[in-house]
């Protein structure tokens, strides 16, 4: 995961319009603080570009970005920025080249990310699959509470931890739904599982709000999250509309569940 060259366009530098794309939620989360006048800089193992900022605007996805005549870069990402489903429309930054430095010292080394958070489940129910692939979840927009420092929004580590976060939460389910208490109290230490009581025995119809997902960080360091959800849950002793909230920590590397409530609402 990284920014990657949109094939079909320029390399930086050259005339023309370069075209630069990366995930709304790591590189190019930050991409509306940039405004005209700014500077961006590219840096290969040869050169450093400077780039100053002519304009930033929400386009249709598919709109035409027309090449130049001069060298110019634009950096592509989906909007809104903290999206994590598809979205219908793209964030487009579109800069001008104003300098061009040689050297031959390589390109920066990016900064090196946190070690995964680990979800302590246990081997047979991480068998049934703790991935969106095998669970399902419609995304809302994912939430920053806390300081998060910019290098780390501006890295893959968000959605790093986010992935970590719906595995707990949907090792968490499949725990409450096979009523395995074992399991329940590896992914959830000291937490009663009394509170995912509607879940014993059934499962989940539907979801009829996105499944958001909130990190908690300082700096560089996630202390914990938050995942609300409005499931529809079917079979078991008290099927119906629940608002659901699970709370996370970090203990070590673990990723643990530190709160789970499930309040009924109107059918």
């Amino acid at each position: 995961m990284a920014v990657c060259h949109v094939p079909g366009s320029v390399w930086p530098g050259q005339l023309g319009t370069a075209v630069l794309s990366a995930h709304d939620v790591s590189w190019f989360s930050r991409i509306d603080h940039l405004h005209p006048g700014d500077t961006i800089t590219f840096t290969d193992r040869c050169q450093t570009l400077r780039y100053r900022v002519v304009r930033g605007q929400v386009l249709r996805s598919g709109s035409p970005l027309y090449s130049t005549l001069t060298p110019q870069l634009a950096l592509v990402t989906c909007y809104p920025l903290d999206a994590l489903f598809l979205t219908p429309n793209r964030y487009v930054v579109e800069a001008d080249l104003v300098a061009v430095s040689n050297h031959g010292a390589g390109a920066p080394r990016p900064p090196s990310l946190p070690p995964p958070l680990v979800v302590p489940a246990p081997p047979a129910l991480a068998a049934q699959g703790l991935t969106l692939t095998t669970n399902d979840a419609p995304l809302g927009r994912l939430g920053l509470t806390g300081t998060p420092s910019a290098t780390w929004q501006q890295s893959p580590a968000p959605l790093q931890v986010e992935s970590s976060v719906l595995a707990l939460y949907f090792a968490a389910l499949r725990s409450a739904e096979q009523r395995q208490a074992t399991w329940w109290q590896a992914v959830a230490p000291g937490v009663p599982a009394a509170g995912a009581a509607p879940l014993f025995g059934a499962t989940i119809a539907r979801n009829v709000r996105s499944v958001t997902p909130v990190l908690d960080v300082t700096g560089s360091t996630v202390t914990g999250a938050t995942i609300t959800a409005r499931p529809e849950v079917v079979g078991g002793s008290r099927p119906g509309l629940y608002a659901l909230t699970m709370t996370a920590a970090v203990r070590g590397s673990d990723l643990v569940v530190t709160g789970w409530s499930m309040v009924p609402l109107p059918g």
